[in-house]
């Protein structure tokens, strides 16, 4: 597989992005070395928040969350995935496919060895994060999902229906990308509940960033 990778001096000085890169190679199927990066903010004691961005961004979407969180002492895992930020990028388009990045960052959450994590995934990232929870539940302790879908997978279905862990649905409510994936959720995951709708369109992250924020806050804390 051929891989690309965009020149660091790319991200020089981006605007409210401070944070460190952690890369992690890891190797795909066809043995191929994939460099992932993500962030990794707040105390290291704190409990975990994985944060999984979806299409077309990359973890600058959760920027302007990260020192609501971190201020409250709550560590923030960002991944970059695979094709996206500072992320290494397959040249092939059909290199992209679901069962590819969901075996991509399952990789990546195995080799950094994550535990005791709070899932927060929107769009392609929670339809990709939930299938690593559903396959390696062991490292979640509680989850959340905000303006995505669950993942329609044999097995993925089947672990959110029995699952017990404290589950969370946060919808924009104007979000047309969304709209009535909620309703498809709560039906589908008997465990899980429903936060207030907060507004902010699809990409939330960014424009709800504090309320959002406090809603996953009182959520991690609860």
């Amino acid at each position: 597989m051929k891989v690309l990778r965009t020149p660091d001096s790319c991200f020089e000085d981006i605007k409210d992005y401070p944070f460190e890169p952690v890369y992690t190679n890891i190797e795909t199927k066809d043995g191929t070395i994939v460099r992932v990066h993500h962030i990794d903010e707040g105390p290291k004691d704190g409990p975990i928040l994985l944060a999984m961005h979806g299409q077309p961004v990359w973890s600058y979407l959760y920027a302007r969350m990260i020192p609501f969180l971190t201020e409250a002492g709550i560590r923030v895992i960002a991944p970059d995935l695979v094709g996206y930020g500072k992320s290494d990028k397959p040249a092939a388009r059909e290199d992209y496919s679901y069962q590819n990045q969901v075996d991509w960052m399952g990789e990546w959450l195995k080799k950094n060895d994550f535990q005791n994590l709070t899932f927060f995934g929107q769009d392609w990232g929670g339809l990709i994060g939930l299938r690593m929870v559903a396959a390696d539940p062991d490292r979640f302790i509680k989850i959340a999902m905000g303006n995505t879908g669950l993942p329609y997978n044999p097995n993925a279905p089947e672990f959110f229906k029995t699952s017990e862990k404290p589950f969370l649905a946060v919808f924009a409510g104007n979000d047309p990308v969304t709209n009535g994936a909620e309703r498809d959720v709560l039906r589908m995951a008997p465990n899980a509940k429903s936060a207030p709708h907060i507004g902010g369109g699809h990409f939330f992250q960014w424009t709800k960033a504090e309320p959002l924020s406090k809603i996953l806050i009182d959520f991690i804390k609860g």
